[in-house]
């Protein structure tokens, strides 16, 4: 049998310093841990937990805001709808009241307006040569002027 298995079919240990040499070393003890590294909490748990609730915390503020704009635009549009039903509403009015037929009867009937029976025809006057002064006679003694001429 080899030394190894020797030792270890008699209960010892793996081979270790040789003990016949004289050399004598202090006997192993197990030492308690230091107190300071116990109490001191592991820091990269609490670092991760930090930042998964800040980026709940983050998540949960934006869908706040998305909620707030979608009310803005709800009601953005609802008034947009209202105001494009007015305007259609007008229009339709507007073009009601510029109804040829319905201004020549307001004429007739309201403002008692009538056709005439002849027109006349203004003659053409160019706008690109200046017209002669108008003769005026002088006013006949004993009269009096009209109120407003100037004179």
């Amino acid at each position: 049998m080899s030394t190894v298995a020797a030792r270890a079919a008699s209960g010892r240990s793996a081979p270790g310093p040789d003990r016949r040499s004289g050399d004598r070393r202090a006997a192993l003890q197990v030492v308690a841990r230091r107190t300071s590294r116990v109490a001191r909490p592991k820091l990269l748990p609490i670092v991760a937990a930090g930042i998964v609730a800040a980026s709940l915390f983050a998540v949960v503020i934006g869908h706040a805001v998305l909620a707030q704009d979608q009310l803005r635009l709800a009601t953005v549009q609802s008034a947009i709808t209202a105001a494009q039903a007015t305007h259609r509403r007008e229009v339709v009015s507007v073009a009601n009241l510029e109804n040829p037929s319905r201004i020549v009867e307001v004429a007739e009937q309201s403002l008692h307006m009538v056709t005439p029976s002849t027109v006349d025809q203004l003659p053409y006057v160019t706008l690109h040569k200046a017209l002669p002064p108008p003769s005026v006679a002088p006013a006949a003694p004993g009269t009096t002027p009209l109120a407003g001429t100037g004179g």
